[in-house]
């Protein structure tokens, strides 16, 4: 819509890099069920901690199951990071992950975090993994979040958002030379 008015757009290849809340997505499956995981993370000043630099550390506790939390080093930062369902209660989660590294690695829970950083992800690994959800049809490719393509574990999403948006973009380039359909294209590079 604008000013009030609606106007049709056409385009021959449609990227949906537009996130976690896909419009894209929806648009393309609007009867998928997308659950979501809430990805919280706080930054201290770097601490002497009997953690192995150069290694993220993960810990699984029954109130974080099937999630869990993570500790690593990251530059002259301690990244303490939660991931679990969303309205899973973080704030609390998050007190109990600092007290379990304050009890077990000497963590001081109570320095303020320089920073903290926080956000949704689509959990579609299972529809992803058996093909019940292909984040491509014809010529609307969708990547990065839009497409659930975060690392299984880490859930990281920024390497793999830029990996997809690159092979997307490749793939319509190609597409635009051979006839070929971009899906066709993308699909087997993801």
């Amino acid at each position: 819509k604008r000013e009030g008015k609606e106007e049709v757009v056409g385009a021959r290849f449609v990227i949906g890099a537009d996130g976690t809340m896909s419009f894209v997505r929806k648009w393309l499956y609007p009867h998928l069920p997308v659950a979501y995981a809430h990805c919280y993370r706080e930054c201290f000043p770097a601490q002497d901690l009997p953690l192995e630099r150069d290694y993220v550390h993960m810990f699984f506790m029954p109130e974080l199951a099937p999630y869990y939390f993570d500790a690593y080093y990251k530059e002259d930062l301690v990244l303490v990071e939660i991931v679990s369902r969303v309205g899973g209660g973080i704030r609390d989660l998050t007190e109990k992950a600092k007290s379990f590294l304050a009890q077990g690695y000497g963590f001081d829970p109570k320095r303020k975090p320089v920073k903290v950083e926080a956000c949704t992800e689509p959990i579609l690994y299972r529809g992803l993994f058996a093909k019940s959800f292909i984040p491509a049809q014809g010529n609307i490719l969708l990547v990065g979040d839009a497409a659930g393509l975060q690392m299984p574990v880490t859930a990281e999403g920024i390497g793999t958002a830029l990996k997809s948006g690159f092979i997307a973009a490749e793939a319509v380039a190609q597409a635009i030379h051979s006839g070929v359909t971009a899906e066709k294209l993308y699909l087997p590079q993801i």
